[in-house]
């Protein structure tokens, strides 16, 4: 800016004067996440997913400088529970998680007043468990004067699951079944091994009810497969609670059953054993074990004795 001045006098003198305003550069950043690309207005986001269930979140890096401006991008890698992937555009397959993890991805220079956008995609896997979570910091660096930086966190829990499996065996390395049967013996007991698979990511409270023996049948329950703890009262009546299932562990039973001497050959009794969750109802399964008396044969023979 120039600034004359002239005098009004004989001489006509003047003097000029100049001013000269610059502009400093800055180079502020600002980010923002959100679950879809219109909720970029806010510096957290949270989601929950089951497991094996992939969520996405949408990252915009804001240049809110008034020069070009060169960013690094960092972010918090998976582990073993969980996958974790960026990518440098809100659609698109271009992977940069090596480079985000690794702290040297730097896209294209943002310019003055603009942004970019990316993405990340957090999987719970098979193996995480059920109210766990996994927060990613995703943190922008300018590589300007003073560096400013700015950090959104997207986080991500697992839903709890409860889910059950029922097996039955003759022994306990045949548990691959939903059902199993035997022959046997009048007063010979036969032992049938189940085992509750807690499927679920979560700790499982169960309850187990049974067939209970009659005039002809008598039917024990146990609750190990071993061991002579009786849990034959609890099953029937079902009250019977075993200790709580870990997540993605399992609770063997056995149950043992006998026909009475008298007891017609080819006479059958089915059991049904039936598991179901207390933290979700609707989570149940049921086996069965059956088991049938031989049927014996009498061969009558006639002979004739001489005497001398």
């Amino acid at each position: 800016v120039y600034v004359t001045g002239i005098s009004q006098g004989s001489t006509a003198k003047k003097d000029v004067v100049k001013a000269i305003c610059d502009v400093v550069p800055s180079y502020t950043v600002n980010n923002w996440v959100g679950a879809t690309t219109p909720t970029y207005d806010t510096t957290s986001a949270a989601r929950t997913a089951n497991n094996n269930q992939v969520v996405t979140y949408y990252i915009k890096i804001g240049n809110e400088g008034n020069t070009d401006n060169t960013v690094s991008v960092t972010g918090t890698a998976g582990d073993a529970d969980w996958a974790v992937t960026y990518y440098d555009s809100v659609t698109g397959t271009n992977n940069i998680t090596s480079q985000v993890v690794g702290g040297t991805y730097q896209p294209t220079a943002i310019s003055a007043f603009s942004y970019i956008e990316m993405r990340v995609v957090a999987e719970p896997k098979a193996t995480a468990l059920g109210a766990g979570n996994k927060a990613l910091t995703v943190t922008t660096r300018s590589t300007g004067t003073n560096n400013p930086t700015d950090t959104v966190t997207a986080t991500t829990t697992v839903n709890n699951s409860y889910t059950l499996n029922g097996w039955v065996g003759v022994t306990t390395a045949t548990y691959n079944t939903a059902s199993a049967a035997q022959v046997t013996n009048n007063s010979q007991t036969v032992t049938y091994y189940i085992k509750i698979d807690n499927t679920g990511n979560s700790d499982n409270t169960v309850t187990v009810t049974g067939t209970p023996g009659d005039a002809n049948w008598a039917v024990s329950y146990y609750d190990g497969p071993s061991g002579t703890t009786d849990v034959t009262n609890q099953i029937i009546a079902g009250t019977y609670l075993p200790a709580d299932i870990a997540a993605f562990g399992n609770k063997e039973l056995r149950v043992e059953v006998r026909p009475n001497a008298g007891l017609a050959g080819g006479s059958v009794k089915p059991l049904s054993i039936a598991m179901k969750s207390l933290d979700d109802p609707s989570k149940s399964d049921s086996v069965t074990a059956t088991t049938t008396t031989n049927n014996y044969s009498v061969d009558t023979l006639v002979g004739i004795t001489t005497t001398a």
